[in-house]
């Protein structure tokens, strides 16, 4: 007769999908103030603290050792006189806001990473098309003309940067690489309709595409979703069992 004791370890490890890297969407009625609140407890204590919008680089309001900055000449002085930063949270206020505001905000902390720290922000306007599509999906703005003349120069914008036109006559394309290469080898213009595909999207491209030409006008609002991911581990431990032979 023996006695054994039997020891069996299991380590499960499993990795799946979740907020890690969330982004927080608002919507605003164009002409409102909206507020992208973040709050930081002493903020006096942090170093610098940034929001920018759109590229990472794009640098629209800051605060550093208690001194706050906003830029008023960034992207053509689109936010001229209208931001505004929370003293105590680091929160910040965009004042009458226009369909150009949409688009991905984020705050930047020296030293610490925030969650969520960044912010998907639709500002709605009059006969605008909202659309929503996941990170890395593609994505068309569909050209409604339904008669084409040979004289039409079809042209793009986001914001208030022209990214890519069409002249109907020739079938002649113009992908312009602004905005630090945003668009870069991502823009696709349909020569029969006009429409515009953008291919593995990303969320630095939400925000308001408007479709020109001589007798049109039409804006999208352009949302774009992150697939959030999980990532946890979990242990199963089977305890001694006593065994008799």
């Amino acid at each position: 007769l023996t006695m054994v004791w039997l020891f069996k370890h299991l380590f499960l490890c499993c990795s799946g999908v979740f907020g890690v890297d969330a982004v927080k969407s608002v919507s605003v009625t164009e002409g409102d103030s909206v507020t992208l609140e973040y709050d930081v407890t002493e903020i006096q204590t942090h170093g610098l603290i940034t929001w920018t919008f759109g590229h990472p680089k794009t640098h629209i309001a800051l605060t550093n050792a208690g001194i706050f900055n906003t830029y008023n000449e960034v992207l053509d002085g689109r936010f001229r006189e209208r931001l505004q930063l929370d003293h105590q949270t680091g929160s910040l206020t965009i004042t009458n806001t226009s369909t150009t505001d949409s688009g991905l905000y984020q705050i930047i902390i020296k030293g610490i990473k925030p969650i969520p720290n960044r912010f998907s922000v639709t500002v709605y306007g009059e006969s605008q098309l909202s659309l929503s599509v996941m990170e890395g999906d593609p994505v068309t703005l569909h050209n409604d003309l339904h008669k084409r003349m040979d004289d039409y120069v079809i042209q793009w914008m986001f914001g208030y940067k022209s990214i890519a036109k069409i002249c109907v006559k020739d079938g002649r394309i113009t992908v312009n690489d602004v905005l630090n290469g945003r668009f870069r080898d991502r823009l696709k213009l349909d020569k029969q309709t006009g429409s515009l595909t953008i291919t593995d999207i990303r969320p630095e491209h939400t925000g308001v595409y408007e479709l020109q030409t001589y007798c049109l006008r039409k804006s999208f609002i352009l949302t774009v979703q992150r697939e959030l991911t999980v990532h946890f581990s979990g242990f199963i431990f089977y305890s001694p069992q006593r065994l008799n032979s």
